[in-house]
């Protein structure tokens, strides 16, 4: 690894006898996430189970009350780069692959990075959780000198992010696999989100990863049955253009009219949220409408009144391939039936528990004859699938598989 750009100074049972002996001496924890934390759902869930456990402290950015017990460092956003500093960053991350040293100036120019490293140095750590890749190169300089356990949590496979852009694919990509492997000798332990994701780990880093999926606490939830003559449908998460929004806009004028379809978005593109109500307000204005997306803690209660969570996700890169998002696991809680295009992670999670339809292809028409089949009685027969599977399928069961990576880690 090269030296730290750094600022100086500025299952489960098994682990049960090992999680109580660290409970008896209270052990400090960092969680660092580059995100704004109160809608980052798997940080929150995090933050939370840790604190029971940990003192714990988070940095993070955007505005967040936190929980009791737990000191919050708020980051700065990054500022927009101007056109001659992206031209220049583009530039460096060109020659990079020949002078990896200008991999690291890109990744430590940023204030945000610095900022995080500046807070994390100040401060004595027994484990700093580190949330996706950028966080890992500042949290592998804090360790250093201080016995510091690194656990990494990759979320997704970062050589292939954005990889289905020129940009992504033919520069960034070597950027991430870099900085993945300039930092990994510091990590203690890797957690990912998905079979698939830690399968292209294993084979292309030599890392074994524990999975700890995306699903949300447990809320019980009462069946309600769909009403023939007005299905709902539903799509949650961040609107990003990359995501094909417009798809499911499309898809509603080859559905039957008994179809409605909601739209829950965080605004992380405000044009593009503009250019898909004019789409709607176009093709279908009566049957699909717009909401503005609520807080993970709320989300359950608010999407129990739909009947199907869809979610039209194309194998763009491999993270898309291997998905298994935050909605399908918040589909499943709220006792939603799914609708999703044949991806092998979820497909697999759909078909063994007969909690909706996959179609054949990722095409919106053949999604549209898919839907355009059923009764409203098979899609009662996908939601009461989901209200048992989340009995057993939620965040409860994933935090303990986290927390008892902790205390490993803790008790070595």
């Amino acid at each position: 690894m090269l030296d730290c750009f750094c600022i100086q100074p500025s299952i489960f049972r098994k682990c049960s006898e090992k999680r109580e002996a660290v409970l008896k001496t209270r052990k400090r924890v960092c969680i660092l996430v580059f995100s704004d934390i109160a809608r980052d759902g798997r940080v929150l869930r995090q933050v939370e189970y840790a604190r029971r456990s940990y003192e714990v402290d988070v940095v993070a950015y955007g505005q967040w009350n936190p929980p009791e017990g737990v000191a919050y460092f708020q980051l700065d956003r990054p500022v927009s780069a101007s056109f001659g500093e992206n031209i220049a960053r583009l530039f460096s991350l060109a020659r990079g692959r020949f002078q990896p040293v200008l991999f690291e100036r890109v990744f430590w120019r940023q204030t945000e990075h610095k900022h995080a490293l500046e807070v994390l140095q100040h401060k004595q750590y027994d484990l700093i959780h580190a949330n996706d890749w950028m966080a890992l190169p500042v949290a592998a300089c804090a360790t250093q000198g201080k016995g510091t356990r690194l656990l990494f949590d990759a979320h997704e496979y970062t050589p292939a992010q954005f990889d289905q852009y020129f940009t992504g694919r033919h520069l960034k990509s070597y950027y991430y696999e870099y900085m993945l492997r300039a930092y990994a000798g510091k990590i203690n332990e890797v957690v990912t989100v998905s079979d698939g994701i830690a399968n292209l780990y294993r084979e292309n880093f030599g890392w074994e990863s524990t999975v700890v999926r995306n699903a949300p606490a447990y809320t019980a939830v009462e069946f309600h049955a769909t009403d023939p003559n007005s299905i709902q449908l539903v799509h949650h998460g961040g609107a990003s253009p990359g995501r094909h929004l417009e798809d499911l806009i499309h898809l509603m004028t080859l559905l039957d009219e008994r179809f409605h379809l909601t739209f829950i978005l965080v605004p992380t593109r405000v044009g593009y949220v503009t250019y898909l109500k004019k789409l709607a307000m176009r093709l279908a204005p009566c049957r699909i409408r717009f909401i503005d997306a609520v807080p993970p803690s709320l989300l359950t209660s608010n999407l129990t009144m739909y009947d199907v969570g869809i979610h039209l996700l194309k194998a763009a890169n491999l993270n898309y391939l291997y998905a298994l998002p935050n909605k399908l696991f918040d589909f499943i809680m709220a006792g939603l039936g799914v609708a999703i295009f044949p991806l092998p992670e979820m497909a697999k999670l759909v078909k063994e528990h007969g909690i909706g339809i996959v179609s054949m292809q990722q095409s919106i028409r053949v999604m549209a004859n898919s839907l355009n089949t059923l009764s409203s009685a098979q899609i009662d027969e996908f939601k009461k699938n989901s209200l048992l599977l989340a009995k057993t399928l939620h965040g409860d069961a994933e935090m303990a598989k986290l927390m008892d990576i902790y205390a490993r880690l803790l008790s070595a």
